[in-house]
């Protein structure tokens, strides 16, 4: 890890994070500190691109599911449904203005990490939760992006991220960090995790 400068941000500056995971996720800039990298607190990445996500995701789900034919649609999950009529919807200026904010947003990110190799978040700002369901209950959630505001950022800009475990809660469920790299440089994440899980190798307790 020695040469690499590393971001930590523990929020990107608008996401909302247990405190577990926090501890967990700074946790994991220390380790890589003291691999050799040069990490920096960044608390402001970017604003939350949330909205202009939705509508360049909806949309060209809505797009592609009026394409089926309706035996095909009858096949769809009924949430998934939903955002395709929602997609459908969407106005081209709307559309338009969805890619923009990509637009500067990858700018923003290609001057980041100019200064810094990589950039590394909470991977999800809660802990695991049951399989089966879109997202948990009484957390306000409506949609599983509700819970993924740290990948839904780099779907947009369509930069390489990794995914490694790096412990428990206190309650025994998962969590995760992630580590972003500029575009085509997916070498500098799997550098980053492969000497991450060597030093902190991820085993689930015994049954």
């Amino acid at each position: 890890m020695r040469g690499l400068s590393i971001a930590y941000s523990p929020t990107l500056g608008y996401a909302k994070v247990d405190a577990a995971i926090a501890a967990l996720v700074e946790a994991v800039a220390g380790v890589l500190a003291d691999l050799g990298a040069r990490v920096e607190r960044v608390d402001h990445v970017c604003d939350d691109p949330r909205a202009a996500f939705d509508v360049y995701y909806y949309g060209r789900i809505g797009y592609r599911v009026a394409r089926m034919s309706e035996a095909e649609r009858a096949l769809l999950e009924p949430r998934l449904a939903e955002m395709a009529a929602w997609g459908q919807t969407i106005t081209l200026h709307q559309m338009l203005d969805a890619e923009m904010v990509r637009y500067d947003l990858g700018i923003r990110m290609k001057r980041f990490h100019e200064r810094f190799d990589l950039l590394l978040t909470p991977q999800l700002p809660i802990a695991a939760f049951a399989a089966g369901a879109e997202f948990p209950e009484g957390r306000g959630m409506r949609g599983w992006l509700d819970w993924s505001p740290f990948t839904y950022p780099f779907n947009f800009t369509q930069q390489p991220a990794a995914t490694v475990p790096c412990g428990l809660t206190p309650e025994g469920r998962p969590a995760a960090f992630q580590l972003v790299a500029a575009p085509f440089r997916d070498d500098l994440c799997l550098r980053a995790a492969r000497a991450y899980e060597a030093l902190r190798p991820f085993a689930l307790p015994a049954l």
